[in-house]
């Protein structure tokens, strides 16, 4: 992914996605006021939960970190937004989402995929 705004077409093509500022400096993706996607505006990073048998992979890649305040809930930050191919981008954020929405109670759930 080479542009923000690629990055707000993908992550706004998953149904219910919100997005908004928070902590003055970042744009939140997220799904029933839960964050699954998050973007530096000033520094151009990108960070997203990642599932726990793929931490390690992630953390061990040149460019990714564990996400500051949040890699003890699985997040992982990448320094730049084309640090990882487009797919594999979008498989991780997706990947991201659908860790969030399992989360949810099922009636909201069910709402997002009837």
């Amino acid at each position: 992914m080479k542009s923000i705004e690629q990055l707000q077409e993908f992550c706004k093509s998953l149904k219910a996605t919100t997005v908004d500022v928070k902590w003055e400096s970042n744009l939140v993706f997220s799904v029933f006021n839960k964050m699954y996607c998050m973007y530096g505006l000033e520094n151009g990073t990108i960070s997203f939960k990642v599932p726990p048998e793929e931490w390690s992979e992630y953390v061990s890649t040149t460019g990714i970190i564990p996400a500051p305040y949040l890699a003890k809930s699985g997040w992982v930050r990448c320094n730049r937004l084309d640090l990882l191919k487009k797919k594999d981008l979008e498989r991780s954020i997706r990947t991201s989402y659908r860790m969030i929405v399992e989360r949810l109670p099922k009636k909201i759930q069910n709402q997002l995929f009837t």
